[in-house]
């Protein structure tokens, strides 16, 4: 009887909880629906929901021990590095940059640095893509042709400044991180200061973020995100443009997306872009006149700190929206990599950058499913601590914004100086590990232009790596191909390294006064007698003046060489008026024939030299050949412009100057000085042969072989 009673207790007591459920149980659906809506909400109508990038500056990074620095890194991963208050410089580079971008159209023509593809949304992105070797010691320039493409003849130049500035931003943050590095360990002795960041697979450690970077090609890309006419009334906000991912790289420099319509004056901040905090989308509003810093996967996975190191990097992830903006919008950034050696995976077999490039294909990234994954990465748009005040407290702002030089194709090997630089790609390039250079060479090393990535694959042959660097004629580095670099390795007897030789001595052979001469900055290198690419003001190249053996190779000969061309043209111009003036002074026969003849041919030689000079495409000779027939004309002509002879003075007319060619060696009527003066030389008694028409041609001109 009492456990039948118990188990009567038991079953009205379920039935009672039961009962209890039931009745709660739309309520609870009720609060768990209105959560989930309003999470749902938070993902899909995002524009509501917006997060304040940190903002740094400049020339503080490192506030208060960097400790606001380490937290933004270790939490977001994005912040925003500006200039003072009342230097709004970054603002008007972007501006002119990005608004030359906005008129820049797709052509096929151009495909070398030019692509366009289809977003996931329909968006049409085109995009003009360049690099940066060395990280960023060796930018290459931006095609002549952006003129032509973007309808801007300062098209280039705007975007160049803009390479820099961002250049410039990007140092001064590597800066901050190695300080952070070297300053965040708890141990009392200097092996956190120098633990190895990352390594490759040739052995090579790297112990600073600026050794890593500076060892690897950033990416640079100026994007022109563009809808179709039909989506451009559109208001939606659902479709995504480029779908959630983080960055394969080690951080990426941007500025701000601007909108290329004048009348979305409510879209000059980046509208477009969104990042994930907290695992909301949200977008992403910038500080006025900032240059941005996102941390890729290669920060957060590939960077390995000592566990003495209070310091650890978040990837950001991110993605853009066009939907409900203006029809067209500009964006530059900047992808800081890794060497294609280095190694980012150890488990469970070694993989090294460039194999992880080899087997991503961007284009059926930006098409395949996987793309919506949240943990898509892609390239490039992918105890206490005891800090040392005197290292924190480093001026950042000391990274200087001087224009660094582009560089430039060269003919040959010999263009570059072969001590320190050699030629790869096209280009002369650093030598790796220079300093070391000579030990290495005495050691049996040979140094080769060879991608990387085959010699790993072909299990360390020499001859297939160094085949996709190698043109037809067998002329190692004289391919433009961008996964080649500089590699020291035992000497190979079927394939022969780079002679590294100066004036046909091998650098081995040389004293240690001579390698330390030719290890200084070089004013310039090789030679050239044109520039193929325009007006240079100061190229990596050397100028040849005029004669083979003139090589303007340093800065004082260059200086010597801008005097003699405004020596010569002033020169030009006296031997010009001395035709006019002297000529008809001499008398008849052959003392004025030889005296013609010896003068004009002076004024032909001098003007096809002066041509010549003009045609080396160097901008400073070219104004100082301009300046030089200024001062000449000014010396030969001013009395005759300035005073007015009695015949004109008493008829009230202006002297008239001859009338003088284009060119300075096609002077024209250059006799014909009286008779226009005065305009009396049909009824002056004065002999017509004593004057300068015998000068003259049957109809009136002065005749020679460059008219």
């Amino acid at each position: 009887a009492k456990a039948k009673k118990k188990t009567r207790s038991a079953t009205t007591t379920k039935r009672k909880t039961t009962m209890l459920w039931y009745k709660t149980l739309p309520l609870v659906l009720a609060i768990s629906s209105s959560h989930l809506f309003r999470l749902s909400t938070a993902f899909q109508n995002n524009d509501n929901v917006s997060y304040n990038v940190p903002s740094f500056s400049l020339s503080n990074l490192l506030e208060n021990n960097g400790k606001r620095l380490k937290e933004t890194l270790s939490t977001t991963g994005i912040l925003a590095i500006t200039r003072n208050d009342d230097d709004d410089r970054y603002d008007k580079v972007s501006t002119e940059a990005l608004q030359s971008l906005c008129h820049c159209h797709y052509s096929s023509s151009y495909s070398s640095f030019m692509s366009q593809n289809t977003m996931s949304d329909g968006v049409e992105r085109t995009t003009i893509g360049t690099a940066t070797a060395g990280g960023w010691k060796h930018p290459l320039p931006l095609s002549d042709s952006l003129s032509d493409i973007c309808q801007d003849d300062r098209a280039k130049q705007n975007m160049e400044d803009l390479r820099d500035a961002v250049v410039h931003v990007s140092k001064a943050f590597v800066r901050a991180i190695d300080t952070l590095i070297t300053s965040s360990s708890s141990s009392d002795d200097d092996d956190a200061a120098k633990s190895v960041l990352m390594e490759d697979i040739y052995g090579t450690s790297f112990t600073s973020m600026n050794s890593i970077i500076t060892s690897s090609t950033s990416l640079e890309h100026f994007h022109l995100y563009s809808k179709p006419s039909s989506q451009q009334d559109t208001t939606t906000t659902t479709a995504t443009t480029i779908a959630t991912h983080t960055d394969a790289g080690l951080f990426l420099s941007f500025v701000p997306a601007q909108s290329c319509s004048s009348s979305s004056q409510d879209e000059d901040d980046d509208a477009a872009f969104y990042v994930e905090i907290d695992g909301v989308l949200q977008q992403a509003t910038f500080p006025k006149n900032s240059v941005i810093i996102m941390l890729g996967s290669g920060m957060q996975h590939w960077i390995h700190l000592n566990k003495e190191i209070d310091l650890s990097f978040k990837a950001t992830k991110h993605a853009v929206k066009m939907n409900g903006l203006s029809a067209s919008r500009a964006w530059y950034g900047m992808m800081h990599l890794v060497p294609p050696d280095a190694i980012i995976q150890r488990h469970p077999t070694i993989q090294t950058f460039n194999n992880m490039r080899s087997s991503m294909s961007l284009s059926s990234r930006q098409t395949s499913s996987s793309f919506q994954d949240n943990n898509v990465i892609s390239i490039g748009c992918g105890n206490h601590p005891s800090p040392q005040s005197s290292h924190l407290n480093n001026d950042l702002s000391e990274v200087t914004t001087s224009v660094h030089r582009r560089l430039q194709h060269v003919s040959g090997p010999e263009a570059c100086n072969n001590v320190t630089q050699f030629m790869c790609w096209l280009i002369c390039l650093d030598i790796p590990d220079h300093e070391n250079a000579v030990s290495r060479l005495r050691e049996g090393e040979s140094l080769y232009c060879l991608n990387p990535s085959v010699y790993a694959k072909s299990g360390g042959s020499v001859v297939q790596a160094t085949q996709p660097c190698t043109d037809n004629e067998g002329i190692m580095g004289n391919v433009m191909n961008d996964a080649c670099m500089g590699s020291w390795l035992p000497s190979s007897a079927f394939v022969k390294g780079y002679a590294l030789e100066r004036d046909g001595v091998n650098i081995a052979d040389l004293t240690d006064e001579e390698r330390m001469h030719n290890m200084e900055d070089h004013y310039c290198h090789g030679g050239t007698s044109m520039y193929m690419d325009g007006f240079n003001w100061q190229g990596t190249t050397c100028v040849i003046y005029l004669f083979q053996s003139w090589v303007l190779s340093t800065q004082g000969q260059f200086i010597a060489a801008c005097i003699g061309t405004v020596l010569v043209s002033v020169f030009l111009e006296f031997v010009i008026s001395s035709r006019r003036t002297l000529l008809p002074k001499v008398p008849v026969g052959w003392k004025r024939l030889a005296s013609s003849t010896v003068l004009y041919g002076t004024q032909i030689t001098l003007g096809y030299f002066i041509m010549l000079v003009v045609m080396t495409y160097s901008g400073p000779l070219f104004l100082c050949v301009v300046i030089g027939l200024m001062i000449g004309h000014v010396g030969t002509n001013h009395k005759r412009l300035l005073e007015s002879s009695s015949s004109s003075s008493s008829s009230g007319d202006d002297v008239i100057p001859p009338s003088d060619g284009i060119t300075p060696c096609c002077q024209y009527d250059v006799g014909t000085e009286g008779k226009e003066n005065t305009g009396t030389a049909a009824s002056s008694t004065q002999d017509e042969n004593s004057r300068g028409d015998l000068f003259l041609d049957e109809e009136g001109k002065g005749a020679s072989e460059c008219c």
